[in-house]
C-alpha cells in the first residue's frame, strides 16, 4: 500500500486530509479493490474515506464515470 501511496506523491498524512470522495483517493481504493482481496471495510478505514457503505457508493459511481473498454472479439 505504501508503493501506491508514493506512487501517488503522497504521504500517509495526506489521506487524512483530503476529503472522502477525493477522485484521486477513490482512484486508489478502485485499485486496492480490483489487485487485492482487501474488504472494502479495510480500504474504507486505511484510506480514511468513511463507511464501507459510502465507499462501495463512491466506487459505483466512479465506475460509472469511466469510458467502457472495448470489447475483445
Amino acid at each position: 500500500m505504501i508503493e501506491g501511496l508514493e506512487r501517488r506523491g503522497w504521504s500517509e498524512a495526506d489521506l487524512r486530509s483530503h476529503r472522502n470522495g477525493e477522485p484521486r483517493k477513490v482512484d486508489y481504493a478502485w485499485e486496492l479493490g480490483s489487485q487485492t482481496t482487501m474488504p472494502l471495510a479495510w480500504i474504507a478505514e486505511r484510506l480514511n474515506m468513511g463507511t464501507r457503505g459510502h465507499l462501495a457508493w463512491l466506487l459505483q459511481q466512479w465506475g460509472k464515470s469511466q469510458p467502457a473498454a472495448p470489447a475483445n472479439h
